[in-house]
């Protein structure tokens, strides 16, 4: 055999091979969807020696992972989450979920709350390698920067237990995997609190809660009864803990473990109640709130403890010099300290007073909404708002070096900053309330915005009506803000002086460039700042200013113009998220807008060069996060093909390495693949989108396409399309694997005429797709929106016969009784939407009522020929459901072909995952009818009568209707 005949017969066989392994591959069926992995809660050690990431079936048990970078390995904890590293790393801690299946089985058998499986509470100690298992356990703490203690609280056995009756759950709660039981430590028997005095407590809820505080790897074990709430102190010096205690009247205690002492100190003791602790940044004062008060009504005070002090001591009360007539300290807002622990910021508000005794029976009640045309916000949004407004309260301060409490907001200006550092005595405080009225139909009438001093309480007007973005650079020294008027960045010296216009002779536009709604374009915003306010970096589209806040110095391109010249937005990665000023060296992030490439980038503030590219490539890149202490960065990289999988390196990006691998199951599943495409409107527009083929594509077949769309889309070229039951949307990944193309096309909009821009961009590019790629099927092609796509959907089926189905999802269809209609999730009134935002009608409905009804599907019903799908779900309160209704009940009675799935108490996209399997299974048998010609569902034929709801699905296929009817 001549080696050419053996090179071709070799090739011949890893073909054959290759091929018989490809149709192997599965089509994607909603029953895989469960498995497929989600990777969540990363984070890294400060250390830098280890990264943990939770690995979660959408459906079903988890694991945790630890990887240890220095030995190279990577361990797992079944149904690990919300894992914690101790304060100085000796452990990790994290809680353990009860198995999935013994959580169904006791829900199943209708058991509730304290019934059902209860967590764990897994400790691992890095020296030992040993895992401690703890049972029931309902919360956990560890102090965030230091210390190697823990506490958390759980529900002891009561000392004559009850018949178990759910012994068969609890003893599957307690099941772990080999390797997990190998290196389980039962902890050590609790001791007694040192010096802690024990009540009898009234036995209710929390009362019988019991805090453990424990040092893992240690014998250090103590035990505390009836807690209500505890705190670690940052560096975890302190632990301040809440307790109740008495039998005939609620009375509480404060204690503070002192973990390098291991003692306890009970710092308050009283009838009442308290809440709220918080410490101070170096764990040496205590603030909370209590009340002394028995009765039903409670009027709160403000208490220091000082680490040294017997007792803690009130320092704001009712009657505190300053506090306003009638006002007291609020329960709603928790007490916070600046970082330097000199000042303190609570809440006031009015007093609460007693409410008259009822003397009424239900049916005698009154229950009524009068709408009046003097509220300022509509009672709707009243109603949203009603916990917020029992709870309002109003910022001050009190100065501990002074011992002197400022009052800052009111009832008029009732919002102030609460700054984390006390760089100086300014902040900015907020007053709506002369705009409240507008906002219903004007989102961007703004606030008045003012410069408060917290030493002494006086305040001055900065800006009225201000919409856009304001600030206080770090130090307090420049007020900056976006103007509408000329659209440009001000910044005006707290000192005193003229306002200097920052932007306004640049020759770049710093609003967003591609704004095409009826109102004013939002600015791109600020980087931040450099060391003693000097300099102010400013984003415009693509590239960074450094910006003299004085205007005396030529502000100066940071990315030198490489960012617009190569279409590359570039935005700051702050490596360290506490830092106040941008660093000397500044890691970018950079987007390219023509290629989709994404990647990290590095420069300087002093840089006269262009950002040297440190790990660019044709993916989509997280924001990376790095360890506090050490030079390592976890980032994750994802593209169509690729699950957005965890990957680890140094922070110039060297021999990255990934360290999860969440989905490999995606390899026996086909799939796909993505590219960029353009094509001109029939407006003359130079548009983009993105076109999705089938894996094993032969361009000599014919393929189904499905159009989805929203606004701009292209971006997501590089968007990893998640196995999942569908919210509202067509997934690419389902549809691509069982044979689909999707096409999705950017859309542009001019303002009055959005249902043409969308027929100009949607139906151009289809019809523009379906010329240049014969394998497309053009009698095979449908439309799939959902909200604004929804919308769109509808509209575009009454202007051409182009496709042969539709799936609207929740479509707004007349545009003049939606105009007049509540998001009756905020509260709001339609109005602000079709005038300003997105529906882009830019004027009232009695300014332009044609033009209302020019762009609402509804009064062009019977145009309509192509079979549609809807669905609108009862519970919407984004889009009102009566939109749904009216256009199915038009085509209804026009007989036309139409259908309608209204899932009950769910929202504008779908939260439960039975539903949105449900709605996965009902779409696609809907396409495949009329773009595969497979039999319609029974649910589609004979739809299901409400006798038959929960009994009959409607899934099977009925056979005398296997041709497409259109």
């Amino acid at each position: 055999m001549t080696r050419a005949l053996l090179l071709m017969l070799l090739s011949s066989l890893l073909t054959a091979f290759s091929l018989h392994a490809q149709s192997e591959k599965k089509a994607l069926t909603p029953e895989d969807f469960n498995g497929w992995k989600l990777l969540r809660n990363q984070q890294l050690s400060p250390n830098g020696q280890y990264a943990s990431y939770e690995i979660n079936a959408q459906i079903g048990d988890g694991t945790l992972h630890l990887k240890d970078f220095t030995a190279n390995t990577d361990k797992a904890f079944p149904r690990g989450y919300k894992a914690t590293f101790a304060g100085d790393q000796s452990f990790l801690a994290f809680s353990i979920k009860a198995p999935f299946d013994s959580t169904r089985k006791a829900k199943m058998a209708k058991k509730k709350g304290d019934q059902l499986p209860k967590d764990s509470l897994g400790v691992y100690h890095f020296s030992s390698g040993e895992l401690m298992r703890l049972p029931k356990v309902k919360s956990f703490k560890v102090a965030p920067k230091g210390g190697n203690w823990l506490a958390y609280v759980h529900k002891p056995e009561p000392k004559k237990p009850a018949k178990d009756t759910t012994a068969t759950a609890e003893a599957e709660e307690t099941e772990e995997t080999k390797a997990g039981e190998a290196e389980e430590k039962k902890p050590e028997e609790a001791k007694a609190a040192k010096g802690k005095k024990r009540g009898k407590g009234k036995g209710k809820g929390k009362a019988k809660d019991r805090l453990e505080i424990i040092r893992p790897g240690t014998e250090s074990t103590y035990s505390v009864d009836k807690v209500k709430s505890y705190a670690f102190s940052a560096d975890g010096s302190q632990l301040a803990i809440l307790t109740t205690f008495g039998d005939s009247i609620d009375s509480v205690a404060v204690q503070v473990f002192d973990t390098q002492t291991e003692s306890f100190t009970t710092v308050y003791s009283q009838p009442g109640k308290a809440s709220s602790m918080a410490w101070d940044e170096q764990g040496q004062k205590l603030a909370f709130l209590a009340s002394t008060d028995t009765s039903k009504v409670k009027i709160y005070g403000l208490q220091l403890w000082n680490k040294g002090d017997a007792q803690a001591q009130t320092i704001v009360q009712s009657d505190t010099k300053n506090m306003p007539d009638g006002w007291a300290v609020s329960e709603h807002q928790a007490p916070n300290f600046t970082e330097d622990g000199q000042q303190l910021y609570f809440g006031t508000a009015p007093a609460p007073e007693e409410s008259p005794e009822d003397t009424l029976t239900a049916d005698e009640k009154v229950k009524v909404d009068v709408w009046s045309w003097t509220d300022k916000r509509l009672q709707p949004m009243q109603k949203v708002q009603l916990n917020r407004d029992k709870k309002k309260n109003y910022a001050a301060v009190y100065h501990l070096e002074k011992e002197a409490y400022v009052q800052l907001a009111d009832e008029q200006m009732d919002r102030v900053s609460t700054p984390r550092k006390k760089l100086g005595p300014l902040t900015l405080g907020y007053d709506g309330s002369p705009y409240q009225l507008s906002r219903s139909w004007d989102i961007q009438s703004g606030t008045d915005i003012y410069l408060v001093n917290t030493e002494t309480g006086e305040r001055k007007r900065m800006l009225a009506a201000q919409a856009f973005p304001s600030s206080l650079s770090p130090d307090g020294t420049y007020f900056i803000y976006y103007q509408r008027s000329d659209r440009a960045w001000y910044a005006m010296p707290v000192a005193g002086g003229e306002a200097v216009n920052l932007t306004g002779k640049l020759k770049v536009d710093f609003f967003n460039e591609r704004h095409d709604s009826p109102s004013q374009p939002y600015p791109y915003g600020i980087t931040g700042w450099t060391e003693g306010d000097e300099f102010v970096l400013i984003n415009d589209r693509f590239d960074i200013w450094k910006i003299d806040p004085t205007g005396k110095k030529k502000p100066f391109n940071l990315t030198r113009g490489h960012g617009r010249k190569n279409t590359i937005s570039y935005n700051y990665v702050a490596l360290d998220r506490e830092a106040d000023f941008v660093s000397e060296t500044m890691m970018l992030r950079g987007y390219n807008e023509t290629t989709k490439e994404d990647g990290m980038y590095q420069t300087s503030l002093s840089s006269k060069k262009a950002p040297t590219p440190l790990l660019v490539s044709n993916h989509r890149y997280s924001t990376p996060r790095k360890a506090k202490e050490a030079d390592r960065v976890l980032w994750t990289r994802q593209s169509y093909t690729e699950f957005p999988d965890l990957w680890t390196s140094n922070t110039q990006f060297d021999n990255g390495e990934k360290i999860s691998n969440a989905n490999p199951q995606q390899k026996d599943f086909l799939w796909g693949s993505v590219e960029l495409v353009k094509w001109t409107s029939y407006e003359g527009k130079e548009l983009e989108g993105l076109l999705y083929k089938p894996e094993n594509f032969d361009p000599e077949k014919k393929y189904p396409l499905l159009v989805y769309f929203y606004e701009r889309i292209s971006d997501r070229y590089n968007s990893y399309s998640m196995p999942a039951p569908s919210r509202s949307t067509v997934y690419p990944s389902y549809y691509n694997s069982n044979g689909y193309a999707i096409f999705m096309p950017n859309i542009e909009y001019t303002t009055g005429q959005p249902g043409d821009d969308a027929y100009d961009a949607v139906v151009s590019g289809t019809e523009a797709m379906a010329k240049e790629h014969t394998w497309i099927d053009q009698d095979k092609m449908a439309l799939q929106g959902q909200s604004w796509g929804g919308y769109q959907t509808a509209y575009i089926i009454t202007k051409t016969n182009l496709y042969a189905a539709a799936m609207a999802g929740a479509p707004v269809s007349n545009m003049t009784s939606a105009y007049g209609g509540i998001r009756w999730g905020t509260g709001m009134s339609r109005m602000f939407q079709y005038e300003q935002t997105q529906s882009r009608l830019g004027a009232t409905l009695w300014e332009d009522q044609d033009r209302y009804i020019k762009n609402s599907p509804l009064f062009f019903a019977p145009n309509v020929k192509t079979p549609l799908m809807m669905m609108h779900n009862d519970k919407d309160t984004a889009v009102p459901w009566y939109q749904g209704i009216e256009f199915f009940v038009a085509l209804r009675r026009l007989r036309k072909p139409v259908w309608m799935v209204v899932y009950n108490e769910e929202p504008h996209n779908l939260a439960r995952w039975a539903n949105r399997k449900d709605l996965t299974i009902r779409m696609h048998q809907f396409f495949d009818h009329y773009l595969k010609d497979e039999p319609m569902p029974i649910w589609m034929s004979q739809g299901i009568p409400a006798l038959e709801k929960g009994k009959n699905l409607g899934y099977e296929l009925d056979s005398s209707t296997k041709k497409s009817d259109k």
